[in-house]
């Protein structure tokens, strides 16, 4: 049961790292753009697919939190059979992707206003 979490957790934190991190936006530029705009309803997403039909593919998968996640949640299975030491490595990944939840949860529970940017007419 416990490596079953150490799986769920360590893909979880991969795809989140893919789909949505800044961290990773350069390799996702690559495939994907996202533009924002905020309207009236809130925030709005829109994307453009890049390069050609293999890059606009793996494009859509990146854009997608489910896609994404099936094809890491292969990788980690596959990962954590054939190579013994990466267990660790998936540890890791389980621990970041446990405190990015627990971040999240705790900050719609409590909130957490020193993070958030100041927009430009506030006073710092």
């Amino acid at each position: 049961m416990t490596t079953l979490i150490v799986l769920f957790l360590a893909a979880y934190r991969l795809t989140h790292l893919i789909v949505f991190d800044k961290v990773f936006e350069p390799i996702r530029n690559l495939f994907v753009r996202r533009y924002y705009n905020n309207s009236p309803e809130g925030l709005q997403v829109q994307y453009r697919l890049q390069g050609g039909p293999v890059s606009r593919f793996i494009g859509q998968i990146m854009n997608c939190f489910w896609c994404t996640g099936m094809w890491v949640s292969f990788g980690v299975v596959g990962v954590y059979v054939l190579v013994d030491w990466m267990y660790w490595c998936l540890m890791a990944l389980a621990l970041a992707g446990f405190i990015g939840i627990l971040g999240t949860w705790w900050t719609k529970q409590v909130g957490f206003p020193e993070a958030s940017p100041k927009k430009e007419d506030e006073p710092a």
